[in-house]
């Protein structure tokens, strides 16, 4: 069996991507946080990862890193959920 792992520089990049792309704080775009969980098992594995008043709220370049106390899953996909100011939540999968 294959262990499915966050791939962390992925939702770093994406953050910051979706920042530098919508910055203006009238646009619907504008990101206001940011979580990673297992879709399939979100309500038991979300953590906020970033949000709009705070920055990143976890060092996605530490070693050993765990979201909600876990770092791989057999049968869960990573996700990263950014979530937007006027606009639908985004889920994006983080395979690594």
């Amino acid at each position: 069996m294959r262990y499915k792992y966050y791939d962390y520089k992925k939702a770093q990049h994406l953050i910051k991507s979706a920042l530098s792309e919508n910055h203006d704080l009238h646009s619907a775009y504008l990101v206001m946080k940011g979580d990673l969980s297992w879709k399939g098992d979100w309500s038991w594995t979300e953590e906020e990862i970033w949000n709009k008043e705070t920055g990143f709220l976890v060092d996605l370049n530490k070693k050993d890193l765990k979201i909600a106390g876990i770092n791989y899953s057999y049968l869960y996909t990573p996700t990263l959920e950014l979530f937007f100011w006027r606009r639908s939540n985004l889920l994006l999968p983080l395979l690594f």
